[in-house]
């Protein structure tokens, strides 16, 4: 029996995979989505944020388990999200 070898050939993809972090779980920082995903603002990526986290809680999903909000050193703040969380802003975008 041959093995079948699947090759995923989208860019998009590994442009994806590469902006993930690890660290004790696999996440994604909304400020290097957003750029991902053509936004030019931080304020109009929330948007697409909060649909998000809606659309987790109509699901019933814990929120707080995919969108996790995280202030730096410089009082700069950003959210980890999930591969999920990931899927639903890029859903709401």
């Amino acid at each position: 029996m041959s093995e079948i070898v699947v090759f995923d050939s989208d860019p998009r993809k590994a442009l994806f995979e590469k902006h993930s972090h690890i660290n004790q779980g696999t996440y994604w920082l909304a400020s290097e989505l957003m750029q991902l995903l053509g936004y030019s603002d931080m304020n109009s990526f929330r948007k697409a944020i909060a649909r998000a986290q809606i659309a987790c809680a109509h699901l019933g999903i814990p929120v707080e388990e995919n969108f996790v909000y995280i202030r730096s050193d410089d009082s700069t703040s950003d959210t980890k999200l999930s591969r999920f969380a990931c899927y639903l802003v890029a859903m709401n975008a």
